[in-house]
């Protein structure tokens, strides 16, 4: 009975070890409650097959259900997914391969004979899927696209776990071929293995939940920053807006007077040119909200700079309903990533309109030039170096100001005529 739960559990390790590997290289699309149901249900195929006790039928049982595990619950093609359940099934074969022969060389026995021996088979099953743990840990970290800041050194002594646990089955193999040991003690060996092997896995489990929380938190702490940095400049920008426009109007009541008493016709020309071309005021009210207008303003500068044709009608939008913050926070990062996208382009646009619909809803459309061809599904953006519609912070910060205010995105690519379009809908609340 305890050796049939140690091998249930050894096999459910080689379960946990697949979906350890498929959270650090790919996307989940599935929901937690369907992964907890995918879970046993590929791991009693799996351990069913087992009883077989056939090696091909153990290794095609292994694949497919590492195959209907990462294409039901994560986001990877059919290649992909036959390519990496590929490489488990080769690391996973290897690796009890590399432990039969080292601990046969160690022991002085012949290559299967642990096959005949229900307590090395655990022992030396313990210490294959901690080195095929071990593999596809550094496997998964070395092929990641994801580059988390993490210190080398706290990494190197992760691995002393599973090395020492290593040494220490071994150590406990080699006395059990010297020494015969009471059934009680035998048991409780193999069950302390078993959960040394959960302990290494459990370990690293928690590091990288830890480092991804880690970095969450540093992207949101970014984007509060960022957030904060913004309302400030736009709450400088909105002030001295003001001060020009009291200066302006200051100045044009004294010019105007000035012309009032000049004889020379050429001043009073002069004055009336250099009211009419006086740039100390640029800013455009495009709606009533100031921070919008500010916003636009500053984009549409950006525009005129870099010669990007930026076509603007929000004069009924309403932005009443949203905090400074959250307005900032939506338009900034709209329109920044915009401008970037549509400025590398030959004939660079941005089309920006924002209106309101039935006296209740507030429809916000930026349409922009692109230069590379942006794959979008479901309103995600596949990560792409050359993906210039959109940067991945900015569309989180935009998604969590569409969330806060129950509004709806949808974000499509038109390759005929190389746009982006990005169309957020809220309901005004009053």
């Amino acid at each position: 009975m305890v050796y049939t739960i140690c091998y249930a559990l050894i096999f459910l390790a080689e379960i946990l070890i697949s979906l350890f590997y498929f959270e650090n290289k790919f996307e989940r699309k599935a929901s937690k409650k369907f992964l907890i149901i995918s879970l046993p249900t590929a791991y009693t195929i799996l351990y069913f097959a087992r009883l077989f006790n056939i090696t091909v039928v153990n290794m095609l049982a292994f694949f497919v259900c590492n195959f209907f595990l990462l294409r039901l619950c994560y986001k990877a093609k059919i290649k992909s997914a036959i390519f990496h359940c590929s490489i488990l099934l080769v690391f996973n074969v290897t690796t009890e391969f590399v432990v039969m022969l080292f601990s046969a060389a160690i022991l002085g026995t012949e290559l299967l004979a642990c096959l005949d021996n229900s307590v090395n088979l655990i022992f030396q099953s313990t210490i294959s899927k901690l080195l095929y743990f071990s593999s596809m840990y550094i496997l998964s970290k070395v092929s990641s696209n994801e580059r988390r800041k993490e210190s080398p050194a706290t990494s190197l002594m992760l691995f002393l776990l599973p090395i020492s646990s290593t040494l220490i089955i071994y150590a406990i193999l080699y006395s059990l071929a010297e020494y015969e040991l009471g059934q009680v003690f035998l048991t409780l060996l193999l069950i302390g293995i078993v959960v040394l092997l959960f302990s290494n896995i459990a370990v690293f489990w928690v590091y990288e939940f830890t480092l991804k929380t880690q970095s969450r938190n540093m992207e949101l702490e970014y984007e509060k920053q960022k957030l904060k940095s913004a309302a400030e400049y736009y709450d400088l920008l909105n002030e001295q807006n003001e001060n020009s426009k009291i200066v302006m109007h200051d100045i044009k009541r004294h010019l105007n007077a000035i012309k009032s008493i000049a004889k020379d016709k050429a001043v009073t020309e002069y004055i009336d040119d250099f009211i009419e071309d006086f740039s100390i005021n640029k800013s455009v009210d495009y709606c009533n909200n100031p921070m919008a207008n500010s916003i636009v303003n500053r984009y549409k500068s950006f525009c005129d700079k870099f010669g990007v044709k930026m076509n603007i009608d929000i004069r009924s939008a309403d932005f009443s309903f949203m905090s400074e913050p959250d307005i900032t926070a939506l338009l900034d990062n709209l329109l920044e990533n915009a401008v970037e996208a549509a400025q590398n382009t030959e004939n660079g646009f941005i089309d920006f309109s924002a209106f309101v619909r039935k006296n209740k809803y507030l429809s916000i459309q930026l349409t922009n030039s692109v230069k590379n061809i942006v794959a979008v599904k479901n309103n995600r953006i596949a990560s792409s170096k050359k993906s210039d519609a959109i940067h991945g912070t900015g569309l989180k910060s935009i998604k969590r100001v569409v969330k806060k205010y129950d509004g709806e995105i949808n974000m499509k690519f038109n390759e005929d005529d190389m746009t982006f379009t990005s169309n957020i809908v809220f309901e005004i609340r009053r």
